[in-house]
């Protein structure tokens, strides 16, 4: 048995997190992260070797402190990082492979996990009890660790196959974990690919096959056909003010970012410029509206802000500009009503927006982590 002052189930960059600061404000402490994976910070997020999956923002706007705003560009710069080809953005910005950001926070925790001021349990959570007046978690090898505190940083689930698709998991075309680099490369001598979804998943997926040199068709599908979008570089921030007098409704909120955005076109400035302010002010925001109006928001324009909020590193921009241009790849927006497998391939038939049913053979599909983008 293991007591300790605090428990961290997951250790991936939140949980890394909480326990690096944890360590500096209390530096007495005993902390445990419990985490499965063979080092802190990586998670879900960083785990990725393929330098193709790259951070979404600038290495200027990530850090793992409070006090030091682009701590993760100061570290790249500090420690010669080796950057792979093509890092650097149109206007100098860093964004690098995802997997650096796990040395990063690794490179943080080094010294505490020396010192045993951090202990890093390796292995899953399975119970969580009240054992008054501590708290014990058993772990998956029945091993127990008792303590005072808990903070649960673990991440989403795996996400669930679609209906249409969860007689397929047995079937090796269908590939039910998209982030399996290994599945990435047996699909790079095929001709066919369909993508369900077009969230920041679809892109690395897209962006990991072009890598590889697939030369193919892809079928990026979802049910509004939206992509995320790029950033904008060289212009100035925006004036707009969002937490003044925040809109009370949903529909406010979206007639005063139009506004804004008008407003900034006008000046010469991208929507971006607006949309970053929205996300500047977004506690101000949410909490002016009223839970139905919350929830009207969710409900009706959450996946217009998720694809204009999560951006795509400009590198991964570039890929999809340049297969939407070339045709090989399509953007559509349907409904998946089905999927047959034959020897040929699998058989997938669907409903597009305005042209009808359709239907078309793959030899790879790939389920995006939220095919209903």
């Amino acid at each position: 048995m293991t007591a300790v002052d605090v428990a961290i189930i997951g250790g991936g960059f939140t949980g890394a997190l909480v326990a690096w600061h944890l360590a500096r404000q209390a530096p007495d402490a005993e902390i445990a992260v419990i985490e499965p994976r063979e080092r802190l910070g990586a998670g879900l997020a960083y785990s990725t070797a393929d330098p193709s999956h790259r951070i979404n923002v600038p290495a200027s706007r990530m850090t793992m402190r409070t006090d030091i705003r682009d701590d993760l560009h100061r570290w790249l710069e500090a420690g010669a990082v080796q950057l792979s080809e093509g890092t650097a953005g149109p206007d100098g910005a860093l964004f690098p492979q995802r997997g650096i950001v796990a040395d990063y926070v690794s490179d943080a925790l080094r010294q505490d996990l020396t010192a045993g001021r951090i202990r890093h349990l390796r292995g899953h959570a399975v119970t969580l009890a009240r054992a008054a007046p501590a708290f014990r978690v058993t772990l998956q090898d029945g091993s127990v660790v008792t303590t005072g505190q808990v903070v649960i940083a673990t991440s989403h689930p795996p996400p669930a196959l679609p209906r249409h698709l969860a007689a397929l998991r047995h079937d090796a075309r269908l590939i039910a974990d998209p982030s399996d680099a290994r599945a990435i490369t047996a699909a790079a001598g095929t001709r066919r690919v369909l993508v369900l979804g077009n969230g920041l998943t679809s892109a690395d997926v897209i962006a990991s096959l072009d890598r590889q040199g697939f030369r193919g068709a892809i079928l990026a599908l979802s049910r509004r056909g939206l992509r995320s979008r790029g950033h904008a570089f060289g212009c100035r921030e925006s004036r707009t003010d969002f937490a003044t007098n925040p809109a009370a409704t949903a529909l406010g909120l979206l007639r005063r970012e139009r506004a804004a955005v008008r407003v900034d076109t006008a000046a010469g400035l991208p929507w971006q410029a607006a949309l970053d302010n929205v996300r500047r002010d977004g506690a101000a925001i949410w909490s002016a509206l009223p839970l139905r109006e919350r929830c009207r928001l969710v409900r009706r324009l959450r996946v217009w802000w998720d694809v204009h909020r999560f951006r795509i590193a400009p590198q991964v921009e570039e890929v999809l500009d340049r297969l939407i241009a070339s045709g090989n790849l399509r953007i559509r927006a349907g409904r998946l009503d089905g999927i047959r497998p034959e020897e040929a391939g699998l058989i997938v038939s669907w409903a597009s927006c305005g042209h009808g049913a359709r239907k078309e053979i793959f030899d790879r599909v790939y389920p995006d982590d939220r095919v209903c983008a």
